[in-house]
Protein backbone atom coordinates (compact mmCIF):
# COMPACT_ATOMS: atom_id res chain seq x y z
CA UNK A 1 0.00 0.00 0.00
CA UNK A 2 1.74 3.37 -1.06
CA UNK A 3 2.24 6.02 1.88
CA UNK A 4 -0.02 8.77 1.16
CA UNK A 5 0.79 12.09 2.64
CA UNK A 6 -1.98 13.62 5.29
CA UNK A 7 -2.34 16.82 2.74
CA UNK A 8 -3.33 14.36 0.28
CA UNK A 9 -5.62 12.43 2.11
CA UNK A 10 -7.19 15.89 3.39
CA UNK A 11 -7.49 17.00 -0.58
CA UNK A 12 -9.42 13.54 -1.35
CA UNK A 13 -11.68 14.07 1.45
CA UNK A 14 -12.75 17.73 0.38
CA UNK A 15 -13.27 15.89 -3.28
CA UNK A 16 -15.99 13.25 -1.58
CA UNK A 17 -17.59 16.20 0.16
CA UNK A 18 -17.95 18.05 -2.83
CA UNK A 19 -19.45 15.09 -4.29
CA UNK A 20 -21.60 14.02 -1.49
CA UNK A 21 -23.24 17.58 -1.92
CA UNK A 22 -23.62 17.07 -5.50
CA UNK A 23 -25.55 13.73 -4.97
CA UNK A 24 -27.33 15.29 -2.42
CA UNK A 25 -28.58 18.36 -4.35
CA UNK A 26 -29.74 15.85 -6.73
CA UNK A 27 -31.56 14.13 -4.20
CA UNK A 28 -33.41 17.06 -3.11
CA UNK A 29 -34.15 18.30 -6.73
CA UNK A 30 -35.53 14.50 -7.69
CA UNK A 31 -37.74 14.28 -4.34
CA UNK A 32 -39.19 18.19 -4.97
CA UNK A 33 -39.94 16.44 -8.77
CA UNK A 34 -41.76 13.94 -6.90
CA UNK A 35 -43.41 15.78 -4.69
CA UNK A 36 -44.93 18.00 -7.76
CA UNK A 37 -46.19 14.97 -9.75
CA UNK A 38 -47.81 13.89 -6.67
CA UNK A 39 -49.53 16.59 -6.18
CA UNK A 40 -50.92 17.39 -10.16
CA UNK A 41 -52.17 13.88 -10.12
CA UNK A 42 -53.94 14.34 -7.02
CA UNK A 43 -54.26 11.97 -4.10
CA UNK A 44 -55.29 8.58 -4.75
CA UNK A 45 -59.16 8.03 -3.52
CA UNK A 46 -59.32 4.85 -3.24
CA UNK A 47 -60.23 3.27 0.03
CA UNK A 48 -58.92 -0.26 0.52
CA UNK A 49 -62.20 -2.01 1.51
CA UNK A 50 -61.65 -5.88 2.13
CA UNK A 51 -64.45 -7.15 -0.58
CA UNK A 52 -64.26 -10.97 0.41
CA UNK A 53 -66.03 -13.78 -2.14
CA UNK A 54 -69.74 -14.30 -0.82
CA UNK A 55 -70.03 -10.60 0.80
CA UNK A 56 -73.27 -8.80 0.30
CA UNK A 57 -72.82 -5.23 -1.23
CA UNK A 58 -75.22 -2.40 -2.69
CA UNK A 59 -74.89 -0.74 -5.43
CA UNK A 60 -73.85 3.32 -5.20
CA UNK A 61 -74.23 4.08 -8.37
CA UNK A 62 -77.09 4.22 -11.34
CA UNK A 63 -78.38 0.75 -11.41
CA UNK A 64 -80.17 0.07 -15.23
CA UNK A 65 -82.16 -3.07 -15.00
CA UNK A 66 -82.64 -5.28 -17.96
CA UNK A 67 -86.50 -5.72 -17.59
CA UNK A 68 -88.99 -3.36 -15.23
CA UNK A 69 -88.55 -0.87 -12.62
CA UNK A 70 -85.20 -0.50 -10.58
CA UNK A 71 -85.65 -2.41 -6.97
CA UNK A 72 -83.78 -3.35 -4.03
CA UNK A 73 -83.01 -6.57 -5.71
CA UNK A 74 -80.94 -4.60 -8.26
CA UNK A 75 -78.84 -2.60 -6.10
CA UNK A 76 -77.93 -5.28 -4.12
CA UNK A 77 -75.86 -8.38 -4.84
CA UNK A 78 -73.28 -10.83 -3.70
CA UNK A 79 -69.35 -10.65 -4.52
CA UNK A 80 -68.46 -13.58 -7.28
CA UNK A 81 -65.14 -11.97 -8.07
CA UNK A 82 -62.64 -9.82 -6.70
CA UNK A 83 -59.90 -8.30 -9.35
CA UNK A 84 -57.94 -5.29 -8.42
CA UNK A 85 -59.76 -2.68 -10.38
CA UNK A 86 -63.17 -4.41 -10.58
CA UNK A 87 -65.61 -6.39 -8.20
CA UNK A 88 -68.06 -8.87 -9.82
CA UNK A 89 -71.40 -9.69 -8.64
CA UNK A 90 -74.82 -11.32 -9.06
CA UNK A 91 -77.78 -9.15 -7.83
CA UNK A 92 -80.70 -10.49 -5.83
CA UNK A 93 -82.69 -10.39 -9.50
CA UNK A 94 -80.30 -12.89 -10.73
CA UNK A 95 -78.38 -10.35 -13.20
CA UNK A 96 -74.63 -10.36 -13.25
CA UNK A 97 -72.41 -7.68 -13.05
CA UNK A 98 -69.50 -5.77 -11.76
CA UNK A 99 -68.56 -2.26 -10.36
CA UNK A 100 -65.22 -0.44 -9.10
CA UNK A 101 -64.62 -0.10 -5.33
CA UNK A 102 -66.42 2.85 -4.70
CA UNK A 103 -69.73 2.16 -6.36
CA UNK A 104 -70.18 -0.58 -3.89
CA UNK A 105 -71.00 -0.14 0.06
CA UNK A 106 -70.51 -3.52 1.81
CA UNK A 107 -74.09 -4.74 3.70
CA UNK A 108 -72.66 -7.68 5.59
CA UNK A 109 -69.39 -10.24 5.67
Amino acid sequence: MPEETVDELLRQLEGLQLQEAQVIGKLKQARRKERLARVATGPDVRVDVPFAIGCIVEITNTVRPLHGPITNKDRRGKVTKVTENRIYLITESGNHTWRVHKNLRLISL
